[in-house]
């Protein structure tokens, strides 16, 4: 299965946010196991002011 995903629930996911944080990372915990994870390029972007630099953000999604 392909599960695209949304910049708010990788960053609820990653970052802890509440109060949907424990949630999202159940949720893309689950979509991992159960095949793959999209990041569309608008996705990636968002990301960005999140992270020090572009490396992170790509050692983050690995």
């Amino acid at each position: 299965m392909i599960t695209a995903v949304d910049t708010n629930v990788l960053l609820d996911g990653l970052h802890g946010h509440e109060p949907h944080g424990s949630e999202s990372r159940d949720r893309l915990k689950v979509a991992y196991d159960a095949g793959t994870v999209l990041v569309c390029g608008i996705v990636y972007a968002e990301l960005a002011p999140a992270f020090d630099d572009w490396s992170r953000v790509d050692g983050t999604l690995r």
